[in-house]
């Protein structure tokens, strides 16, 4: 369902972090050195500019961190949802 697949596409984002170290960049949380969103956020530099989601650090970083709390919350709202409606004695909606 939709879950599994905003899962999956974090774990793929984690990929891109991993490979691009990014994570040794910006290894402070919630924060990344002390700012919410970097100034190295943008390359002018890399063409095409989408190449920023793929081999910009900052970008690269900050997408993952975004994705990651979207997939905390949603779930988190999920389990809720189910709990409420087993609670209610009806049959949890499929995500």
């Amino acid at each position: 369902g939709r879950m599994a697949a905003l899962v999956g596409v974090t774990a793929f984002s984690g990929a891109f972090v991993a490979g691009n170290d990014a994570g040794s960049v910006y290894n402070d949380f919630p924060l990344m050195n002390g700012d919410w969103i970097p100034d190295e956020i943008w390359d002018p530099e890399l063409s095409p500019p989408l190449r920023n989601f793929f081999e910009n650090p900052a970008t690269v970083q900050l997408t993952h961190r975004v994705l990651a709390v979207s997939t905390l919350a949603s779930s988190l709202y999920f389990a809720r949802a189910a709990t409420a409606a087993a609670a209610a004695g009806a049959a949890p909606a499929a995500d």
